[in-house]
Formats: C-alpha cells, sequence, structure tokens
C-alpha cells in the first residue's frame, strides 16, 4: 500500500482526493523557488552564509596564533578605536588582526582576510588592501598579510594580483597558513604568549 503527502499530511494512495476547486488543478497554480548555480556555487546560499565563512577564516588563523603563541588582537572583537590609538593605525575599519611584538608593545604587522564567492566581489575586494597597504606603508612599511578564502579569487588579473602585488607575496589561504608563520616577521615573535595570555620563554 502506498502514501503520498497531501495537504500537509501523509494519507492512503486510494484515499487520496483532491478538492475540484482546487486552483492547481484548474489552472496550474504553483509555488517554487529557484537558485543559480554559478561555476558550481549557489549564488545566494553563498551570499547569506558569507559572514560565517568569514569568521571560519579568522577563526582558523587566530587559532594558528594561539598554537604558535604569537602576540595579536583580532580587532573585531575589541574596541577598534583604542587599538588604533595603542599602535597609530588609522584606516578604518582596523585589519582583522594587529600583530605585535609584547616585549616593546610595537606593531609588527597587519593582516586581513577575505573571502569572495565570485570574481567581481573578488575585485571589489581587492580594494581593501590598496588601501592597508598605504596604511602599512605610513607605519614605516609594516609588513601586509592576507588570508583569502573562496573561488572568487581565481580571477587574477584584477583581483588575487593585486593583493599578491600589495601584500608583497604575503598572501595566503587556510590550507597554506602553516607557511604564514614561516614568513618575516612572524618567526621572531612565535613563542612569546602562553595559552592563557602570559609571556613565556621561546625555546631556543
Amino acid at each position: 500500500m502506498s502514501t503520498v503527502f497531501l495537504n500537509g499530511a501523509l494519507v492512503d494512495a486510494a484515499a487520496a482526493r483532491i478538492d475540484p476547486a482546487d486552483r492547481g488543478l484548474l489552472l496550474g497554480d504553483g509555488l517554487f523557488e529557484t537558485l543559480r548555480a554559478y561555476g558550481g556555487a549557489f549564488r545566494q546560499l553563498l551570499d547569506a552564509t558569507s559572514s560565517e565563512r568569514g569568521d571560519l577564516v579568522e577563526d582558523a588563523v587566530e587559532k594558528l596564533f594561539i598554537d604558535e603563541g604569537i602576540p595579536y588582537i583580532r580587532t573585531g572583537a575589541h574596541d577598534q578605536s583604542a587599538t588604533g590609538e595603542r599602535f597609530g593605525l588609522t584606516v578604518r575599519p582596523a585589519p582583522d588582526f594587529v600583530v605585535f611584538d609584547n616585549r616593546s608593545d610595537t606593531l609588527r604587522a597587519i593582516l586581513e582576510c577575505k573571502g569572495a564567492s565570485d570574481g567581481g566581489t573578488a575585485r571589489d575586494k581587492a580594494a581593501r588592501f590598496r588601501a592597508l597597504r598605504t596604511e602599512a606603508q605610513r607605519l614605516g612599511g609594516v609588513p601586509l598579510f592576507a588570508v583569502l578564502a573562496g573561488i572568487g579569487w581565481r580571477r587574477t588579473k584584477d583581483a588575487l594580483g593585486p593583493v599578491v602585488r600589495d601584500t608583497d607575496g604575503r598572501t595566503f589561504t587556510v590550507a597554506t597558513l602553516a607557511e604564514m608563520v614561516t614568513t618575516e616577521p612572524l618567526p621572531d615573535l612565535r613563542g612569546l604568549v602562553h595559552r592563557g595570555g602570559r609571556k613565556r620563554r621561546r625555546s631556543p
């Protein structure tokens, strides 16, 4: 015996009846939703979850800094004006991460995370790195890092290419974060902080 879903309930197929006045029967009315797929990805779903995916990238960077004992501030979770005043940052919004030497409380690097689900978005977000490069130069040449995610960065000419240029090649993905900690000035900062936030003696 088979069953069918009718008017919000499962009923015996033999007992299923449709009202002769039902508009779906008389006029073919229906309700449906479509999703466009770009390059195998559903754009509306990507747009709706962009913040959450961006947080995942920042979470991965933060975990790396914690595991490696690198002093940092994740600016989205702190008072940006206080962070800016502390390190002389004027760009708004502040970069996603500020990396500093806790022995002298000096700024050593700035880092920005950006996800892009399509080439147009990647191109638009690349402009952010131009502004951060200007800020880094104003601060005396502080290194600028990028951590990128999403298929939009496959667009190289006016998206990925400018980011690589503006970061002087310090451009990484979540998959290559282990390589990032070997890039100056991060090796000199490894091991300065315990997981509990205290300074620790560096390994020889």
